[in-house]
Parts: structure tokens; C-alpha cells; sequence
């Protein structure tokens, strides 16, 4: 298993659900954990009627809330896996939205202005796209990575219960 399927991300939120939350209480490791910034109080639930930044801005949050759970919010390698899934899946999609949100200024260029004299929005909008390629190779990379790390975990199991 790598992580991710041909559903996409229907399939990778039903395993983080039957998962259970990492952050609850209820049956798991760890503290229910609440938003801590002034500003996540204001985010609207993830839908699919989002905009692009808000969107971007809870899945964000949601890393953030993943990095805080993963202190004691873990109970089983399993959980790991499925961490390690998510996550490699979310690294997945990362250049295709950047590649989306680079060809949107593309599709727009003639139409954005400059704050700086010496340049045009033509060749600011080719510079994000040259650094955009360069990062989408850069996190491939890094899926890659975290694939390699979910398949060498994949056989451990546990913790089993204490024989103390």
C-alpha cells in the first residue's frame, strides 16, 4: 500500500477516519487538541466550494494540527502509516496546484501590474513559473521520500500490550 489510491483524496480521508482522530481522546493516546492561533478561529470547514486561498489556509492548519497530534496523539505504527500516506499523498498534489496557480498569471499576465520599474509582469510571471518547475522537482523528490520511509515501515506493527 502507498499511501494513496486512485479515489484520490475521498479515499484518504475514509482511512484517516477510521483512524480515528489522532488529536481526540476518545479510545486514543494524547489530548484533544484545539486550534491555538487567534486567526484559525476564523477558518471555514474544508468544502468543496472553497476558494483556492482559503482552502490552501486549512490544509495549513491541518498540517499544523497533524505536527501538534504527532507528539502524543500516535497510539499504533499503523497511525504512523496512515500519517505517512496523507502526507505523502498531500506532497502529491502540491506542484499540480502550484502548476494551476502558475498558469492562472499566465492566463493573466497581460493584465497585472508591476510594483517594481525595472521589471514587466511577463517576466515576473516566467520567473515564478521557472522557480514553480524547479520546486514541483524538489517536492517529487520528497514524496518519493516519504513513499520510501512509508514502505519501510509497512511491516512493523504494535505496540503490543505490556507483558508486565
Amino acid at each position: 500500500m502507498d499511501g494513496h489510491s486512485s479515489e484520490g483524496p475521498a479515499a484518504v480521508r475514509r482511512t484517516l477516519a477510521a483512524c480515528g482522530n489522532p488529536g481526540s481522546a476518545e479510545g486514543r493516546v494524547g489530548n484533544p487538541i484545539g486550534m491555538t492561533e487567534p486567526e484559525d478561529l476564523d477558518l471555514q470547514p474544508i468544502t468543496e466550494a472553497m476558494t483556492a486561498p482559503a482552502a490552501a489556509r486549512a490544509a495549513e492548519e491541518a498540517l499544523r494540527q497533524a505536527a501538534h497530534a504527532s507528539w502524543d496523539g500516535v497510539a499504533t505504527a499503523a497511525d504512523v502509516y496512515a500519517v505517512f500516506g496523507a502526507v505523502g499523498y498531500s506532497l502529491e498534489l502540491i506542484p499540480q496546484l502550484l502548476d494551476q496557480l502558475t498558469a492562472w498569471l499566465e492566463k493573466h499576465q497581460d493584465r497585472l501590474d508591476v510594483s517594481e520599474a525595472d521589471t514587466t509582469a511577463a517576466a515576473r510571471v516566467a520567473e515564478v513559473r521557472a522557480e514553480v518547475t524547479a520546486a514541483g522537482e524538489t517536492v517529487d523528490a520528497a514524496r518519493a521520500g516519504v513513499a520510501r520511509a512509508q514502505a519501510a515501515l509497512a511491516p512493523l506493527f504494535g505496540p503490543l500490550e505490556s507483558r508486565g
